[in-house]
């Protein structure tokens, strides 16, 4: 039954990655924008 909680922690993991990912994509456009209104 060990292999349920591995599984559950690299789901979790995973999630937790996801998540930086539109973080740092939701940034990354909100950079963008702010540049163009910028110049």
């Amino acid at each position: 039954m060990w292999a349920l909680p591995l599984f559950t922690r690299l789901e979790a993991e995973l999630a937790e990655l996801e998540a930086r990912e539109d973080v740092l994509a939701r940034a990354r456009q909100i950079a963008e924008m702010a540049a163009r209104k910028a110049a």
